[in-house]
């Protein structure tokens, strides 16, 4: 027969997720962290931090942060949180990574308008997305890693070109994969 998926006694995710490891009280690594989370930090102190952090580079740059942004509900948010509460001028960096369709793109254009943000966008050309989809499937097993690579290295690139030292990812991983 086949072997009994173990679960986490907490939030009964399987141990198919790559990253879950389980204590020895049948709690997932992401219910842990979620609890350290929840009552090991003291939210009030970090956003007071955070507030100090943004001073030092409110207003000294033509943008105030570099927000990463895929236009999904993490970097949306961020950019959302970082315009309307805390007053930034942010500049969206988005690496099109060539599987954007168009309700993604109409979803990101909506985003960018209601928050009224610049936008950038780099999408290398197809040659070049082809080649390196191969080269990755035959590296890493994963044709899209140029897509991850991309992704993480845009932002840079856009500080770099806009002088914007400061950049603001909205990524739960810890979270959810427990990287």
């Amino acid at each position: 027969g086949l072997a009994r998926l173990k679960r986490c006694a907490r939030c009964l995710m399987t141990e198919t997720n790559e990253t879950m490891t389980f204590d020895e009280r049948g709690v997932c690594n992401i219910c842990s962290s979620a609890e350290i989370r929840n009552k090991s930090i003291d939210w009030g102190h970090r956003e007071k931090d955070f507030q100090l952090h943004l001073a030092d580079f409110r207003r000294k740059y033509q943008y105030d942060a570099i927000v990463p942004f895929s236009g999904g509900k993490d970097s949306a948010w961020t950019a959302y949180v970082l315009v309307r509460r805390y007053g930034l001028k942010i500049l969206l960096a988005t690496f099109d990574s060539n599987f954007r369709r168009p309700t993604h793109i109409e979803n990101m254009e909506r985003t960018v308008r209601a928050l009224g943000c610049d936008h950038i966008t780099f999408r290398a050309s197809q040659d070049i997305i082809k080649r390196t989809m191969m080269e990755s499937l035959k590296r890493k097993g994963d044709f899209c890693w140029y897509c991850h690579t991309g992704v993480a290295t845009f932002p840079f690139r856009a500080a770099l070109m806009y002088e914007t030292p400061l950049l603001i990812w909205g990524e739960p991983n810890s979270e959810y994969a427990g990287y």
